[in-house]
């Protein structure tokens, strides 16, 4: 699976409010499984990923 980094951060609410920003959205959350789930379409974003590595949340679009 290869994957394309769109941006990361310190921590997991900054990096909503950075989905958010990035979706034109205030709907989107982080789940417990670090899966992208928008509210209000009560959906998850399948091409998205979030990671947590040595204290970065990074957000990452599956390509290919």
């Amino acid at each position: 699976m290869k994957t394309v980094m769109r941006f990361s951060t310190g921590s997991k609410a900054d990096l909503e409010k950075m989905i958010n920003d990035y979706f034109y959205s205030e709907n989107y959350v982080i789940t417990d499984d670090n899966r992208v789930y928008n509210s209000k379409l009560d959906k998850y974003l399948d091409n998205y990923i979030i990671q947590e590595k040595k204290s970065r949340w990074s957000f990452r679009e599956i390509v290919g």
